[in-house]
């Protein structure tokens, strides 16, 4: 069975994109894995939210929590929301976890965009690698 130059192409391009997406979704929930596995949660209060406007006009909102970790250091932090709506008012209390070591270092116990990060770019993985395996087949 002998393959296309264009096919060989095609899938080299496309496993590789595949690839790196998901090794991008792999190290984003590695990483918050093991702030949520130290277990460190604390109760944080939304103290500001930062309108900001884009080059097109496109708003985006960012929150800047403050928590004390269990060790009493205060801790301010910045979150960035979405550009569709705002997701904190200022005076809400939120969860999240902490690293230990590094303070600032924390992931919201209930966060929305990181599980729209994980749906979107796992699925684009799945069509890149469903894309390079067609290539080879069809063409």
């Amino acid at each position: 069975m002998g393959f296309s130059t264009e096919a060989i192409a095609g899938f080299t391009i496309l496993f590789t994109g595949g690839r790196l997406i998901l090794l991008f979704i792999w190290i984003f929930n590695h990483r918050r894995k093991k702030i949520i596995g130290m277990n460190n949660v604390v109760t944080g209060t939304v103290i500001d939210v930062i309108h900001k406007a884009g080059m097109k006009g496109n708003k985006f909102f960012e929150s800047l929590i403050q928590y004390v970790t269990n060790k009493g250091q205060e801790i301010s932090v910045r979150h960035f929301n979405t550009r569709k709506s705002q997701a904190f008012v200022k005076g809400q209390q939120v969860q999240l976890f902490y690293d230990s070591s590094k303070p600032e270092k924390f992931v919201l116990k209930e966060d929305r965009l990181a599980r729209s990060i994980n749906i979107f770019f796992g699925i684009v993985g799945v069509l890149f690698l469903t894309g390079a395996v067609c290539a080879l087949i069809f063409l």
